[in-house]
């Protein structure tokens, strides 16, 4: 197999530098490094991350990505306050890493930074793009995506998740060498031989009313048929309750097309983090297009779970990958409460014990809906959804 991959978990987080060591060292027992190898961590936003990184470069002197997050997981299962890597390895594949820093002021000259610095490490075009945005909490998840539909011309896939912050919806760091960095784009190109399929599925099905963005700015929706918006969600929602982040991202919005006659099966889900009585409006996790048809996105424990084994169901039909890689909404997370764990079970139990698992909890994600079909393999920002990477 052209890249061989191994993960490892470590929650003895109060000490950043020994979980670093931890993690690296297990890694460095199970897979024995060819001539490019890069790793890509995951970590509760707690860990001493400077420490973190200085562990595991200590044993492992390779390019290195990574975030934080709303929890992370692997094959071993779903963990909180933990940290987990992944790290992949090839004598044929080609990996290049690049960052691109002030994005919310930058936005596509940010993404062609980092873009040029990753492709200096590849002699042909990549055939999967990773990616960790911070881009969910400034609402600029569509601009990252569409820079990198620009320089890639919708020909690759692209996948990854927006940074989380343990859902304190503040701040969010992201990794790149032994550097710790904010408001960055940090991206893994990976090329030569290598194939990569990507699907999206969510679980979500639209409820309710329809209604029309009457007046939205940015990720800011304030009017709903020419109402509050949070008059639209107190149809569904204890009034009270509304002001609660960990409820409201219980209860997304999809987003149609352009008229009210759109169908069922074609919509974007939108998270929502923040609402404000003052003007009556909630921050979405993406910018609401004015005019466009809105419905409430309701789902439930069992289809959360049932759309993480329809993913790695899909796709494994390609063949057993080298490595699964995954991003999942905080949203799922919400829904699924104490059932948490679950969502990692059933990706476990599809796809079996011996390939590697790694993933975390994001703030949204990037991905097409399947990357093999030239009708879905647009990449898109979603919320509410699971990303999910074969790679081999």
């Amino acid at each position: 197999m052209s890249i061989r991959a191994a993960t490892a978990v470590s929650e003895k987080t109060y000490d950043g530098r020994g979980a670093g060591v931890d993690v690296a060292r297990r890694v460095k027992a199970e897979l024995p490094l060819a001539a490019r190898s890069v790793a890509i961590v995951f970590a509760a936003i707690d860990v001493d991350l400077p420490g973190l990184l200085a562990g595991i470069r200590s044993e492992l002197d390779i390019p290195l990505i990574g975030c934080t997050t709303y929890g992370e997981a692997t094959a071993e299962g779903y963990t909180e306050q933990s940290v987990t890597l992944l790290v992949l390895t090839s004598d044929d594949a080609e990996l290049g890493i690049g960052l691109g820093e002030g994005l919310l002021a930058r936005g596509n000259a940010a993404v062609t930074e980092a873009w040029a610095a990753a492709s200096k490490s590849l002699t042909s075009p990549p055939k999967l793009v990773i990616a960790f945005p911070d881009a969910a909490l400034s609402g600029v998840g569509e601009v990252v995506v569409k820079a990198l539909l620009d320089v890639t011309e919708g020909a690759i896939p692209i996948i990854g998740g927006c940074p989380g912050d343990g859902g304190r919806f503040k701040s969010t760091h992201q990794l790149f060498g032994d550097r710790v960095v904010t408001d960055s784009v940090p991206l893994l190109l990976i090329g030569g031989n290598v194939s990569a399929r990507v699907v999206t599925r969510t679980g979500w099905k639209p409820v309710g009313l329809r209604g029309t963005a009457t007046r939205a700015e940015g990720p800011r929706l304030f009017e709903i048929d020419d109402k509050p918006a949070i008059k639209f969600m107190e149809r569904y929602i204890a009034g009270s309750d509304v002001d609660d982040p960990e409820v409201l991202g219980n209860y997304p919005i999809a987003v149609f097309p352009e008229d009210n006659n759109a169908t069922n099966d074609k919509f974007i889900l939108r998270s929502a983090f923040f609402s404000d009585r003052a003007t009556g409006s909630i921050t979405y996790g993406a910018p609401i297009p004015q005019g466009a048809a809105v419905q409430l996105g309701r789902a439930f424990r069992d289809n959360v779970i049932d759309s993480a084994s329809e993913a790695a169901r899909e796709v494994l039909t390609d063949g057993p990958p080298a490595c699964i890689l995954f991003a999942s909404c905080g949203g799922r997370k919400l829904v699924l409460g104490a059932k948490v764990t679950r969502e990692v079970e059933a990706l476990r139990e599809t796809v079996g014990t011996q390939i590697p698992i790694c993933g975390f909890y994001s703030y949204g994600e990037l991905g097409p809906y399947d990357s093999r079909s030239a009708d879905t393999r647009t990449t898109r920002y979603h919320n509410c959804t699971l990303v999910l990477c074969a790679l081999g």
